[in-house]
């Protein structure tokens, strides 16, 4: 399993009518997809270049203690 997997496969449904067609008929079988031509990745591997590609930033994992507040 390779992260340069999810990113070559993807490169290649930009590129590929047939595929994303393909794609769009089966959506939760991204991976079952990928994976006939050639590409296999996780999950975690493909939801984390979905992100990287969308600009997604995770939440800090604790509020700033200058920010809190009680009620």
């Amino acid at each position: 399993m390779s992260a340069s997997n999810v990113k070559k496969f993807f490169s290649k449904v930009n590129k590929d009518e047939k595929l994303q067609a393909q794609l769009k008929k089966k959506m939760s079988g991204i991976r079952d997809i990928a994976k006939e031509h050639g590409f296999e990745f996780s999950n975690q591997e493909m939801y984390a270049h979905w992100e990287k590609k969308a600009g997604v930033k995770k939440p800090k994992r604790y509020a700033d203690p200058d920010t809190c507040c009680l009620l």
